[in-house]
């Protein structure tokens, strides 16, 4: 004799389809990371927006059969680097201090990485003039890392003197202390890395 067919109990509570559990069915959608941050807040430095005001910034380099040139060009204006915030590569910096008197933060030496590292500043707006008396009568071991500083600094339309002649109109320059800005480029598709300060910010 066959089983008899089991039979749903009528009594039986239905289930209503609203009280199913859509977290289940549905489960929830995550929000998609947010990419446009601005590069600014992964920056640590409190002084990373370039400033619009003194005391300025400035990154000094020389390559070896220009170092005495920018030694005598610092000692002419001594009064005037004074008064501002100096850094150099490792042999030139070490060469200012001592012939200047003066406090000079020494980066690497050039072929070691030094003029990357005046690069990076750069990109973080943390140099305001670079003087680079570079030579064109001799190659580098670290040619390309001068090319990359040189390129940079026009990347950021960074003021920039190769000899005396410019370093000198560059410091003479009635704009030094006017509030003259110079603007910060904006390239499509890529964030700015660092802001304007606004005049009289420290």
């Amino acid at each position: 004799m066959d089983d008899p067919v089991p039979t749903m109990d009528d009594s039986s509570p239905a289930v209503e389809p609203s009280a199913v559990d859509q977290s289940v069915v549905d489960p929830p959608t995550m929000d998609p990371p947010a990419m446009d941050r601005p590069a600014i807040d992964t920056m640590t430095s409190p002084t990373a927006p370039r400033r619009a005001m003194p005391p300025w910034r400035f990154a000094l380099v020389a390559h070896d059969h220009r170092k005495q040139d920018l030694l005598d060009w610092a000692g002419y204006n001594r009064d005037l680097l004074s008064q501002h915030e100096l850094m150099a590569t490792g042999t030139t910096g070490r060469m200012l201090a001592d012939g200047l008197g003066l406090p000079v933060e020494c980066l690497n030496s050039g072929p070691l990485g030094g003029d990357l590292q005046i690069g990076s500043r750069i990109t973080e707006g943390l140099v305001d003039f670079l003087v680079f008396f570079w030579d064109p009568l001799e190659p580098q071991p670290h040619d390309p890392d001068v090319k990359a500083l040189l390129r940079i600094a026009v990347v950021w339309n960074l003021p920039v003197a190769s000899n005396r002649a410019s370093a000198d109109f560059m410091v003479s320059s009635p704009l030094l202390d006017s509030g003259y800005r110079p603007d910060v480029p904006a390239y499509p598709g890529h964030p700015v890395p660092f802001t304007q300060q606004p005049p009289g910010a420290p």
